[in-house]
């Protein structure tokens, strides 16, 4: 297909760092693209080729920041929203979409109450059963142990709130306009059908998970494969280490039992799962990363040297802290101890005076780039 090999291209051209990723960014979304939604990217993309070599770029900025930034910058509302760099095949605008998009009646505590009755009060990647459940329903030998969990989005609800902030509104039109061309959807009323106020708590969006694995779903670490057999998934790291061993390639069954409450939509879990893929292997995730620090006001980079808790050696200390790994030393006597004279000492006093701790920090060092080019071709692409 030219438009891949357009990214590719323009991968291996460019002098550029930041227009290397965006190139590998398109380039995998177009591996990871649904069928349905991959001919109309396809002629975005070529489209964009042409005189003008800032308009590829302004077309993997504008996926970028609407179709990653999804997940990735719901708490940054852009002041304005750019419209679409390329035309050429859009049967489906943001203006049609915004006039259809609500933010939706369905409470998030009706849905938990719905999604724990569904997924049998346990967190669906660890089995363990939500501590707040009654005492009748722990079962020994099944459930391991209870914890606290939470309701889990697969696609984020923040991207429908505070709708009645007109620079939300238009950025929330664009994300959800993208997603559902990704998702091969021609029409607003059929975008707003999966992607809507009316279904972002809704039961195919959400599951039950504990708190760190609530955490590392949100943030693309970790995804379901899909399996040959319908509403069984794999669970799959996508950031290195993330997992305990034996959680790797876990089987986790999101069959609904009861018709009433709908399993878990497979086509958003493939969304977060090529979303997560994008983000990591093309290296977007350090671009918008870098682009999200250089938007901090006390970036530490601007901040004075000199010591100081407002400084960049204080700030380069705070953040060292959370990379500490503590060994403790088991305790050694003394070799020059010496009593207090006239002390009074029993066998456990004696022992504790003259024994010390002795503890040794070590750093974790961050782990390299992990961006990985897109492939010259591919055999599905090819054709």
């Amino acid at each position: 297909m030219l438009s891949y090999q357009l990214c590719v291209r323009k991968e291996r051209e460019t002098q550029d760092d930041t227009e290397a990723s965006l190139a590998r960014m398109l380039g995998y979304i177009m591996l990871k693209c649904p069928p349905s939604g991959l001919s109309p990217l396809a002629d975005d993309i070529n489209s964009s080729e042409g005189e003008d070599r800032d308009l590829f770029y302004d077309l993997a900025k504008y996926w970028k920041d609407c179709f990653l930034g999804v997940w990735t910058r719901l708490n940054v509302t852009p002041a304005s929203t750019p419209g679409h760099p390329t035309r050429s095949s859009a049967t489906l605008t943001t203006e049609e979409v915004k006039m259809l998009v609500t933010a939706g009646p369905l409470s998030y505590s009706y849905s938990k109450t719905l999604a724990l009755q569904r997924d049998h009060h346990c967190c669906i990647f660890t089995g363990h059963l939500d501590v707040e459940a009654p005492e009748d329903t722990f079962i020994p030998g099944e459930h391991k142990a209870r914890c606290p969990v939470e309701l889990c989005h697969v696609w984020p609800r923040g991207l429908l709130s505070k709708l009645d902030q007109g620079a939300k509104l238009d950025w929330s039109a664009a994300c959800i306009t993208l997603l559902g061309r990704f998702m091969g959807e021609t029409n607003a009323a059929g975008v707003t059908a999966m992607f809507n106020g009316d279904n972002v708590h809704a039961l195919p969006n959400v599951f039950i998970a504990q708190p760190t694995f609530h955490k590392l779903y949100d943030q693309l670490s970790i995804c379901l494969e899909e399996t040959s057999q319908e509403h069984v998934y794999s669970l799959t790291a996508v950031r290195p280490y993330v997992l305990e061993h034996h959680l790797v390639g876990k089987e986790i069954n999101l069959t609904s039992s009861d018709p009433d409450l709908p399993s878990v939509d497979p086509r958003l879990l493939s969304l977060q799962r090529a979303v997560a893929y994008v983000l990591r292997l093309s290296g977007a995730g350090e671009l918008l990363e870098k682009e999200e620090r250089d938007r901090e006001p006390d970036n530490r980079h601007e901040l004075p040297a000199g010591g100081g808790k407002h400084s960049r050696e204080w700030a380069l200390f705070q953040s060292q802290l959370a990379h500490i790994r503590v060994h403790y030393v088991f305790p050694t006597r003394r070799a020059d101890a010496v009593p207090a004279k006239n002390a009074v000492s029993s066998p456990a006093s004696a022992r504790s005076s003259s024994l010390f701790c002795s503890v040794s920090l070590s750093y974790i060092t961050s782990s390299p780039s992990s961006s990985v080019a897109i492939p010259p071709t591919s055999s599905w692409l090819a054709s």
